[in-house]
């Protein structure tokens, strides 16, 4: 805080105060003075504005006070909601006490958590279920997560969880139900995955996905509902799927994904309804899709475009595609 002189006047003790001063206010002398305090969050009863300078004072108490931007009157709120009040005093009193040593916090299923303060967690390994079932958890700042390893189902049914920005590192192994049923969720920054082996359900049920970085996969092993339900994704980048073995469902009712690449499948051994409800892959897509058929080598189970999930109309269309007749010689059918 700021030092300050002695007041000289009670308008002076009113400014100090907007400034972060903490003097002692008395009962308003002047209309001045009554504009002065409404701003400060008073309850003060004021009268129509008779001067320029007191049009100004009660333009800036009606955009929200010094600093706001916006007035709550205008969509029917007498005042800012008390969630967004209450939610930045929770998270204060969270950085408040944090102790960047304990590594045994959780704040699963933690109803009070809107906000979460920035706060050193650069030396916590377990994450796992860490704001699980956080629901009003809008928002979070960029997070240190260098030490974590495990990161399974941290946030998974934060149903209002709109945007995720994290560092991690190659100490990173386990992803699994990390995102699930985050519903608003629209994006989420790259980080590190490169020796993450297991890629289970990370994003199912995110429906309100619109894109997703190239993560590294390169030792991921199960994608099994990696991608499932995500309603607003139209693409996808070339993930690098030569060591995954599990793909079920990959992408099941995505029911917007119009660009799938040519994944590398040679190491999976499951794949049964990995585009299920998926009815607007492009030309492109489906014969990418016969092309990942092709080069699944590893592969013994049942080698059907139905088994895959595809629709008759998709089957139909995939007979008229560039990658049709390898894919019938490498015993595949629709």
């Amino acid at each position: 805080m700021a030092d300050f002189n002695a007041p000289e006047s009670r308008n002076e003790a009113i400014l100090q105060n907007m400034l972060g001063a903490d003097n002692v206010l008395h009962e308003p002398q002047s209309r001045n003075e009554k504009l002065l305090l409404k701003l400060l969050g008073e309850d003060v009863e004021i009268e129509e504005p008779q001067s320029r300078i007191e049009e100004l004072l009660t333009m800036l108490i009606e955009q929200g006070g010094v600093g706001g931007d916006r007035d709550w009157k205008e969509i029917g709120y007498a005042k800012e909601p008390d969630f967004i009040e209450d939610g930045f005093a929770y998270a204060k009193q969270i950085k408040d006490g944090w102790d960047p040593s304990d590594n045994s916090k959780i704040f699963r299923n933690d109803k009070k958590l809107v906000f979460f303060p920035q706060v050193d967690t650069s030396n916590i390994t377990a994450f796992a279920f860490w704001f699980a079932e956080c629901s009003h958890l809008i928002a979070l700042p960029h997070l240190d997560m260098s030490s974590a390893i495990n990161m399974s189902n941290m946030f998974e049914n934060c149903t209002s969880l709109l945007f995720v920005s994290i560092s991690t590192s190659s100490n990173l192994n386990y992803l699994s139900s990390t995102f699930s049923y985050c519903c608003a969720l629209k994006t989420v920054a790259l980080f590190d995955t490169s020796n993450v082996t297991t890629f289970r359900n990370v994003f199912s049920n995110c429906w309100s996905l619109e894109a997703v970085p190239l993560f590294d996969t390169s030792n991921v092993n199960d994608m099994y509902h990696a991608f499932s339900s995500c309603k607003m994704l139209k693409s996808v980048p070339l993930f690098n799927t030569g060591n995954v073995q599990k793909a079920e469902v990959m992408f099941g009712y995505c029911s917007n994904l119009e660009s799938v690449p040519q994944f590398d499948l040679h190491s999976v051994t499951s794949i049964s309804g990995m585009f299920s409800s998926c009815p607007k892959l492009t030309d492109e897509s489906l014969n990418n899709i016969l092309g990942m058929c092709i080069g699944a080598s590893a592969y013994t189970g049942t080698k059907t475009l139905t088994y895959l999930g595809l629709s008759a109309a998709q089957k139909t269309k995939c007979q008229s595609l560039s990658n049709w007749d390898a894919f019938v010689a490498a015993g595949w059918s629709a």
